[in-house]
């Protein structure tokens, strides 16, 4: 089975960082919403370090539904992919970043 990746659109579609991350901001805590580059590589890869990975626009770490809500609208209306992660222990590249994505990390969730 092949399986294909949701890649950030490129040039002049592409959502620059900086209005992603005020979008983001209005429905986040600022330090649920990271976007320090060394801190969102951090994030590229699950422990599939072997398959390719692309460089997240920002990490966020919401601790709500509404804050996952939140995230999901706002790439939704800006068409940014979303790559969720768990714990990032798989050994299949699934939770991978793309170019440009936004990494939703489930970590600090602790109940639906």
């Amino acid at each position: 089975m092949i399986m294909s990746r949701i890649e950030a659109r490129r040039d002049e579609d592409t959502v620059a960082a900086g209005p992603l991350v005020d979008r983001l901001l209005g429905g986040l805590p600022a330090e649920a919403v990271l976007t320090d580059p060394d801190v969102t590589a951090s994030y590229a890869n699950d422990m599939a370090s072997f398959c390719p990975a692309g460089s997240p626009a920002v990490v966020v770490l919401p601790r709500t539904v509404e804050q996952v809500q939140h995230v999901m609208r706002t790439a939704t209306e800006l068409r940014v992919p979303v790559v969720p992660q768990g714990a990032r222990t798989g050994l299949s590249g699934a939770a991978n970043a793309s170019d440009g994505c936004i990494v939703l990390s489930l970590t600090k969730m602790d109940r639906i």
